[in-house]
């Protein structure tokens, strides 16, 4: 398989590449703008798609759902939004009229139902004529699906996993998220869904070296800035591989240069810039939103290792498969948050 120079995370590209055509479900695992929904968005890209997929291009239908779009927390909502985006994907590609009608009709009796049984019921008549007619297996996107899974009628999931259970050749779900679903929420009805990714669930660490480097040489090139080896180096170990982190890190050191001469070699006071970072909103607001995604044990492992304590075995791993501890220079751990 190629790599896709414009793309970052490339093994993980390969993971769910591997997934689909193996038809299973998967689940994504990562902390807030650590990159679940870029990876997700890049499905979108014909280039990608073929170059992940091959001569599997033609027979899938990658159907990408931002659940920030729904009208309204509810399970009307979650239905009209999902044929609302395959219907918008049907006109892109090559499909017979009669089939278009079909999920055309069904999703304005999903909008305007004769009663409310209507809803979930033609929900599946939408999704049943693409599954038995469509000659593309569905391939469902989750983004940003937290709290839509948190938060609507848990038989709207248990619905879900009857129609995978009824096509698992012609139906798979990729879902991103800051917990796996079975810490989300739990329930008789809610873990049958669960249980499709129980098996295949990645976690998403920080960005390699080498594309954390892309990201900085990116952002300077589109600044017109000339950034040093040194800068880059300060980048990132202060932020480590978190996109969102070197992203708002790399604008605060931005303000080191003279804007009549961004291509000036200077060296920089990092020492100055380190200061700046801890009252940057950007910075800070990544920082909350890192800390609020850890479970109460975590944070108080990560207070403890700010406060020099000895972590156990197990906070210690999970910390650095989250991205939370990240090696400096010298080969000890740093902490990707300051309280």
């Amino acid at each position: 398989m190629a790599n896709i120079p414009s793309f970052y995370r490339d093994t993980d590209l390969k993971y769910i590449a591997d997934r689909v055509v193996d038809g299973d479900c998967c689940a994504l695992v990562g902390v807030s703008n650590v990159g679940k929904s870029h990876l997700l968005r890049a499905w979108r890209s014909p280039d990608v798609v073929r170059a992940y997929l091959g001569d599997s291009t033609d027979g899938l239908g990658f159907v990408y759902i931002d659940f920030n779009l729904m009208l309204e927390m509810s399970e009307q909502g979650f239905y009209e939004l999902i044929l609302r985006t395959v219907l918008t994907l049907l006109r892109e590609l090559p499909t017979e009229q009669e089939i278009f009608d079909q999920v055309n009709e069904a999703y304005h009796r999903v909008v305007e139902p004769n009663n409310p049984f209507q809803v979930p019921l033609s929900f599946n008549e939408g999704i049943i004529t693409l599954c038995e007619d469509w000659p593309r297996r569905l391939v469902f996107l989750f983004d940003e699906f937290d709290e839509v899974f948190q938060g609507i009628d848990e038989r709207v999931f248990l619905n879900l996993r009857a129609l995978r259970d009824r096509y698992p050749d012609q139906l798979s779900y990729i879902v991103a998220t800051i917990k796996r679903l079975a810490e989300s929420r739990r329930g008789p009805e809610i873990s049958e869904f669960s249980e499709l990714f129980a098996h295949d669930t990645r976690h998403l660490g920080m960005l390699l070296e080498r594309d954390s480097l892309r990201l900085i040489d990116e952002f300077a090139q589109a600044e017109g800035l000339g950034f040093t080896p040194e800068d880059r180096a300060f980048v990132l170990a202060q932020a480590g591989g978190h996109p969102g982190l070197l992203k708002a890190v790399c604008h605060v050191l931005a303000t080191a240069f003279e804007r009549d001469e961004p291509d000036r070699v200077r060296v920089a006071d990092y020492r100055l810039i380190r200061e700046r970072l801890e009252d940057d909103i950007s910075v800070r607001g990544e920082c909350v939103k890192l800390w609020n995604n850890l479970l109460t044990d975590l944070q108080r492992a990560v207070m403890d290792f700010l406060a020099n304590k000895q972590l156990d075995r197990v906070s210690l791993q999970e910390l650095q498969q989250k991205g939370f501890l990240i090696r400096g220079q010298d080969g000890k751990y740093l902490s990707l948050i300051h309280i």
